[in-house]
């Protein structure tokens, strides 16, 4: 019924009520970043602009002068990001940087404390570039890279809460190959970054033999695994998330498939290859099942350090006794306001109830 699409979105709308009313900062830090000269959404995503946006309130932006800040900001930038795709080549293909789409990484039992080392040097890098910049006068670029630090304090944090947990890392499966193979399969796109996909896949399947230890995506996962759950890492993904990455392997391979046949390559160079990883994604769903699964949780709880660390990431400062506070400061209002546009609503289409729930009810039919 798409004719109630827009109440139904108002009355969703309010619940954001609650988000807005933790604190402004997180609003205004957005806003604030609408004036950079490099677009942070486009370089991380929508989740890892928010995250530095988080805490920008005390950074006492000023708006730069006018001139080439910008192109500088965006030089520095694309350096950035030339350093982030040669570590994390998939990532470097959604950007559009086809020198990255035969290249691959693949799961590594080292990766949380090779990443945490890594990206220290980013910080110490962006931290000497911020200090030139201010020293320059150059306060807009200077700002960016302190949004930047931010983003990466933020990860080097994750890491450290894995450390602590040491938390077994539950890998997509077909889902996560077919995530890294779909920004080469776009049809318009030019000929060579379908033929980059073949190769990549070719990778995945039988490894990269420029690497020391050459082995398929698979096999690196399932090592990777049975190495944590060795020395005691706890499976800390609940059942119900375990289950979501067996039940999206089916339709991964399918639109893998799609993928291979839309290349335009011939179907004899890359059937083989497609039916070898069937056979590999079917045996690391059967160890998911067998090895992973039963030690999964029935429920989906975080820690306290972990859950805090995510609200920060998404641009929220409060703690969760705040959270909770508020919540329970602001329910009435807001209930409030869902029982007054339930009650609008059934006047209009002359509803039998006016409670919210039966009002949601008829607006998702």
């Amino acid at each position: 019924m798409h004719l109630f699409h827009f109440e139904l979105s108002q009355f969703f709308s309010l619940s954001r009520f609650l988000m807005f009313k933790l604190k402004p900062s997180a609003c205004r830090s957005l806003i604030r970043l609408g004036c950079l000269g490099w677009s942070l959404f486009v370089l991380f995503g929508t989740a890892a602009s928010t995250s530095f946006a988080s805490g920008c309130e005390d950074l006492h932006y000023v708006p730069p002068k006018m001139g080439d800040w910008r192109d500088k900001s965006n030089q520095i930038v694309m350096e950035f990001v030339d350093r982030y795709a040669k570590r994390y080549p998939e990532w470097g293909s959604t950007q559009g940087l086809d020198e990255f789409d035969t290249a691959i990484s693949l799961p590594d039992r080292r990766e949380n404390g090779q990443r945490q080392r890594w990206l220290k040097t980013q910080r110490a890098w962006a931290r000497k570039k911020r200090f030139e910049q201010n020293k320059a006068g150059n306060g807009g670029v200077a700002y960016d890279l302190k949004l930047l630090m931010k983003w990466i304090d933020l990860e080097i944090e994750q890491c450290e809460i894995n450390a602590n947990e040491k938390p077994v890392t539950i890998y997509g499966g077909a889902f996560s190959l077919f995530e890294s193979l779909a920004p080469l399969a776009n049809p318009s796109g030019p000929q060579h970054r379908k033929d980059a996909l073949i190769v990549r896949l070719d990778r995945y399947i039988h490894g990269d033999s420029s690497q020391k230890n050459q082995r398929s995506w698979v096999d690196a996962a399932i090592q990777t695994i049975e190495w944590q759950l060795n020395r005691n890492y706890r499976v800390l993904a609940a059942k119900e998330q375990i289950q979501s990455i067996l039940d999206a392997a089916a339709p991964s391979l399918e639109a893998i498939e799609a993928f291979l046949v839309s290349t335009g390559v011939e179907e004899r160079l890359w059937r083989g290859n497609f039916q070898t990883l069937t056979q590999q994604v079917d045996r690391y769903s059967a160890f998911l099942t067998k090895t992973v699964l039963p030690k999964a949780r029935s429920y989906q709880r975080v820690s306290e350090r972990r859950y805090n660390f995510m609200l920060r990431q998404q641009g929220v400062d409060a703690s969760a006794e705040e959270l909770i506070r508020l919540s329970n400061e602001h329910f009435p209002i807001v209930f409030a306001d869902f029982q007054a546009l339930a009650k609008g609503i059934q006047e209009k289409y002359r509803l039998e109830s006016a409670n919210p729930r039966d009002v949601v009810a008829f607006l998702e039919k």
